[in-house]
Order: C-alpha cells, then structure tokens, then sequence
C-alpha cells in the first residue's frame, strides 16, 4: 500500500506492506476509541516529480494500465494522479492521509522516486 500524508508543512510518502482495507480497519478503530472524528471518502491523490529521475519512464505501463494518470507540469516536473482512499477528520480538512493499492512492484517504485525527487529540494527557512 502507498500511504500519502498531507500536513501543513509538506507530503510525505510512506509504503507500507499492509493491505488499504487492514490500514483503513486498524484507523477507523482507533479514531473510535480516541473519541475523533473520521471522514473516508473515495478520492484522487497527487505527486508532483522531477522529469529528469531514473526509472520514470517505468511509470508509463501503469499509465497504459489506467493504474496512474501522467500529466506534464512543464520542463521540470510530472504530475501523477491516484486513484484511493481520502482519510481526514472532517469533509473540509486539507490534512490527511491518502491511501491505494497500487501492488507491491509499483508502490515500491513510486515510494523510490518520491525519494529521489526529494533530495535536493528542501528549502531551508530562517
């Protein structure tokens, strides 16, 4: 499972060897003992990617297999497009996790080059 966390201050990208429902389950269950509210909703995720990482072309079987969606941002970038699972507390909420099962092969390969993308393009702030 591909697990994509959006927070205030960035995107992290997780693989994790659980399948979505047993994550869902395990979530749901603790949001109800916590007592805080859950909102699951079928949804589409984005990655943003540089152009220039090895092994992106790889990404064009999944396109032809309708798993992903490639959109060409402009020189620099791609951006992928996921089918999965919304998981936020609330309908409104701009942080949240998103999660889908794309098999083990591919959510390695896109963990790796959301890695790759990665180093170099921290911003340090003062």
């Amino acid at each position: 499972m591909l697990k994509i966390t959006y927070l205030e201050d960035g995107i992290y990208v997780e693989y994790l060897s659980k399948t979505v429902e047993t994550w869902k389950a395990a979530r749901t269950i603790f949001s109800l003992r916590a007592a805080v509210s859950i909102y699951l909703e079928s949804s589409t995720a984005c990655l943003i990617l540089q152009i220039d990482l090895p092994h992106l072309t790889s990404l064009t079987k999944l396109a032809e297999e309708e798993l992903i969606d490639i959109i060409l941002c402009d020189e620099e970038y791609v951006e992928l497009s996921l089918l999965g699972t919304w998981v936020s507390q609330s309908k409104d909420s701009e942080e949240g996790t998103f999660v889908c099962d794309l098999g083990h092969e591919n959510e390695n390969l896109l963990y790796k080059l959301w890695q790759e993308s990665q180093i170099g393009t921290s911003v340090v702030s003062e």
